[in-house]
């Protein structure tokens, strides 16, 4: 009776065990979600989003009885350090039971390519493709230009000396667009010429907008040639050393062909430029 009790027993518990196994081999192992958290962040450091994601697939794998699935992720970067990378995945990865389990480098083509595969256990989770697209190369015989460069124009100087002595201390060359005859538009415009800075004439023109005052003296359309010509004479004198004139609400003035032709023909006398 006693044997036949163990002999049960024994049965129960090889039943259980191959219950278990069982049951654990018919789950697909999916750790995807929990690399994504850990690694979505590394992801967008180095420039891997889904912007620049060319390709991706999951497929179901099998080793042994047990499924899981593999993820395959390739993007085209172009500017990516592989062993910067290398170093934070294994950084985010440290103390999870995730481990990189190979690297590889190759060229190829007009790229250079790297190759990350991350483990779980002895299942290959996650495959990485990092290709890092050179620029294409310059041909020869090709005109070449310099930097292009950026002029920076701060305007409606006039009213005050509010920030002046702050923006000479800048070091960097700017320009200073100046609104006529206010109380410091002359001295802001010899200030200025002192410290080797470049001004120009804020002009004020006509504008579509009623619910905005107009500054003094603003040219407006309708207005006679004569009119016109000797506003402008009385702006430009009133901003000494000027290089040009830019434009100040002038949405109305500037449709104005007749108006603005009579502008320009001012300003060619003078050699003096147009900003809009």
């Amino acid at each position: 009776m006693k044997i036949k009790i163990a002999l049960i027993a024994v049965a129960i518990v090889i039943l259980s065990v191959s219950l278990y196994y069982f049951k654990n081999a018919q789950v697909t192992l999916d750790k995807s979600g929990e690399l994504n958290l850990r690694l979505g962040g590394i992801f967008s450091k180095f420039g891997l989003q889904d912007s620049n994601l060319i390709k991706k697939y999951v497929e179901e794998k099998k080793m042994g009885s047990r499924r899981y699935l593999n993820t395959y992720r390739e993007y085209n970067a172009r500017r990516f350090s592989g062993t910067d990378f290398e170093n934070a995945l294994k950084q985010g990865l440290e103390k999870t039971g995730f481990r990189i389990q190979k690297t590889e480098q190759f060229v190829v083509k007009d790229a250079e390519t790297f190759i990350f595969k991350i483990n779980f256990a002895r299942y290959d989770i996650l495959t990485i493709r990092v290709n890092k697209v050179r620029p294409p190369a310059v041909p020869s015989g090709l005109k070449k230009y310099k930097n292009p460069r950026v002029a920076i124009v701060m305007d409606d100087f006039g009213y005050n000396m509010n920030n002046v002595d702050s923006l000479f201390e800048i070091g960097e060359p700017v320009t200073l667009s100046i609104l006529p005859n206010l109380t410091y538009s002359r001295k802001i415009a010899n200030f200025a010429k002192s410290k080797g800075y470049e001004t120009i004439l804020h002009l004020p023109l006509e504008s579509h907008r009623k619910d905005v005052k107009e500054e003094i003296d603003t040219i407006r359309s309708g207005m006679s040639e004569t009119e016109v010509t000797s506003m402008l004479d009385r702006e430009i004198a009133s901003v000494p050393g000027l290089s040009g004139v830019s434009n100040h609400m002038g949405s109305k003035a500037t449709e104005d062909m007749g108006l603005m032709t009579t502008i320009f023909k001012e300003l060619r006398k003078r050699k003096l430029y147009f900003l809009d």
